[in-house]
């Protein structure tokens, strides 16, 4: 299926807005995020598409994720997330592998998979994926 221009530049601008967050969401670990379009239904079944089975998937409520990660971040981009993706319909989940607390103060390696419907502006749903590192 070919991307009509306006689809196109919107993907496009999704993942601008990837490189602007930068490393803001990786905490101690210094690696990008990225944009991966998807014809999946939900955060689950996209996270179980690109990631490895050896991942355990944690859903994580969206209000939570912006208000600890977005809300005061001294990233701009970070914290013009939540507007930018409202209409998206996003949802959230951690991916870890082994053992791991998603209310833990240090949680160590794991990866924010955010997820939003954006079929009407780009032609497919698109899954975010950062890594992070707490320790």
């Amino acid at each position: 299926m070919a991307l009509t221009d306006a689809q196109f530049n919107f993907l496009s601008s999704l993942y601008t807005f990837t490189y602007r967050i930068g490393d803001a969401l990786g905490s101690e670990d210094t690696s990008f995020g990225v944009v991966l379009p998807t014809g999946a239904r939900t955060v689950i079944w996209a996270c179980r598409r690109y990631l490895s089975v050896a991942y355990r998937l944690y859903p994580f409520e969206y209000e939570k994720f912006v208000n600890h990660y977005c809300v005061g971040s001294p990233n701009e981009a970070l914290q013009q997330l939540p507007e930018m993706l409202e209409m998206f319909s996003p949802e959230v989940a951690y991916a870890a592998r082994g053992p791991f607390d998603p209310e833990a103060q240090t949680r160590g390696a794991f990866k924010i998979c955010l997820f939003c419907d954006t079929r009407l502006r780009a032609g497919v749903r698109v899954l975010f994926v950062f890594n992070r590192v707490e320790t």
